[in-house]
């Protein structure tokens, strides 16, 4: 039996489908930022504070950064236990903290629920023209290793 095939591996033609989608012009800033160096990638959240004080970014951290008007916001850790995998000090998100359920509609990746410390909310996601189902497979292809060029590549050929 061969390895589960999650969304990473399949071309997502979100246009052909009606979906929501980026400006074109948006999806360069985003690929170009996310080939350019300047982020640190991390995982399972869209920017963390380690305690070494780099910042590391989501590939939809790097998105909200360079695509929202929106403050970014300071959501401590409480204890040094919540995040043992990935040490860190802080957690932010993009505007005001808030968890939040996944409409079963949307949520074809079996979340549940989520919280703006990793996930956009639906109105930053919308901001950006971004379609849900198609952030939860950037997010997972992001937390399974993929780098931010092997991801910039399959947001390019997905939306350009």
């Amino acid at each position: 039996m061969g390895a589960r095939t999650i969304g990473c591996d399949r071309r997502s033609d979100l246009r052909s489908r009606g979906e929501e989608t980026m400006k074109k012009s948006d999806v360069k800033k985003w690929v170009k930022a996310l080939r350019s160096g300047d982020y640190q990638q991390g995982k399972e959240s869209l920017c963390r504070e380690e305690v070494s004080g780099d910042y590391k970014y989501c590939c939809l951290g790097v998105a909200c950064d360079i695509l929202t008007e929106d403050d970014w916001v300071e959501y401590p850790i409480l204890t040094e236990d919540d995040w043992v995998e990935y040490p860190s000090k802080t957690l932010w998100t993009i505007g005001k903290y808030e968890e939040f359920d996944i409409p079963d509609s949307i949520d074809k990746h079996g979340w549940g629920s989520t919280e703006t410390t990793s996930f956009p909310s639906f109105e930053t996601l919308k901001k950006m023209g971004l379609n849900a189902d198609y952030a939860q497979e950037l997010a997972e292809c992001n937390d399974r290793g993929w780098s931010f060029k092997r991801i910039a590549n399959k947001i390019e050929k997905d939306l350009l």
